[in-house]
């Protein structure tokens, strides 16, 4: 009896399967969860080489405290760390995050008399990162170390999970690098522009995600006092290969581009073969 209803209940979970009454699998993962560990073969502007990644990522779904009928949902990747040995490079990022507010009712308040409510059909969010620090040895010796990044977003797709985010709004950003022995901070207040997006199958086997920052920013040299434009991109996709006890191993492509006002068109391509854990879903 009790192996039928193990039987019965795999067969109505579609995240659960089994090769005998006694023992079941996970058939969904989670892209959004678990610890990975990834090896990359990169393909850029200055070469081919190879690189070493590990990732944390997390998300989160709770009630608003302050919106009734409303829930907070977020994407969370701490101690992202990459590491390229042909040019001894190390790319860490503490903490970057995505924070949306669904809400069943978005209605904007106006203090009038009587009091006005219009329509509002975007959720809110805020999406950015937190000691986001790089550093290389070659060619020659130099890091940058970006502060914190907030970016207000405005998701007109509103969807009720994690599965679907897209996102856009203005940035505020701080950024500091070492130039040939001098600091150069650059910053950006909430003069440029952030797009995010990012969706996944319901089975987690195949997802996409992507970002794009851009416009101006205030580069401050010593005495010297400038604006500049840039725009960065960033685009990944990947599915799930295999599964080794219920951990996926993933396969994922991604491109980037970056462009600034007077420097040459920066780009790479690579493919990343990561084994995820603790990412299985039963449901």
């Amino acid at each position: 009896m009790f192996a039928l209803t193990l039987t019965v209940l795999a067969a109505a979970n579609p995240c659960v399967d089994s090769t005998d009454p006694l023992r079941s699998f996970s058939t969904c993962f989670d892209p959004w969860r678990g610890f990975e560990v990834a090896g990359a073969g990169r393909f850029s502007s200055f070469g081919v080489e190879g690189a070493v990644s590990v990732d944390l990522r997390m998300r989160r779904e709770r009630d608003s405290w302050s919106k009734a009928d409303s829930t907070w949902l977020s994407l969370h990747r701490v101690a992202g760390t990459q590491w390229q040995p042909r040019v001894s490079r190390v790319d860490a990022t503490a903490w970057e995050f995505v924070f949306r507010r669904h809400a069943a009712d978005t209605s904007l308040t106006l203090p009038t008399i009587p009091v006005t409510r219009l329509p509002f059909p975007f959720d809110v969010g805020l999406a950015g990162s937190v000691a986001r620090f790089e550093w290389a040895m070659r060619p020659t010796e130099s890091w940058a170390l970006e502060t914190a990044r907030f970016g207000f977003l405005f998701d007109p797709i509103r969807a009720e999970t994690n599965q679907f985010h897209l996102g856009f709004g203005p940035v505020a950003q701080h950024r500091v690098a070492n130039l040939d022995g001098a600091l150069q901070h650059d910053v950006t207040p909430l003069t440029a522009g952030l797009l995010f997006f990012s969706a996944e199958t319901n089975d987690g086997h195949a997802f996409v995600r992507g970002t794009t920052l851009g416009g101006a920013v205030l580069k401050l040299d010593g005495t010297n006092v400038k604006w500049s434009s840039q725009v960065r991109s960033q685009l990944e996709a990947g599915f799930v290969l295999l599964a080794l006890n219920d951990q996926p191993l993933v396969l994922s492509a991604k491109g980037e581009a970056w462009w600034r006002a007077g420097a040459p068109l920066e780009w790479s391509a690579s493919a990343t073969l990561g084994f995820r854990l603790f990412s299985d879903r039963r449901g």
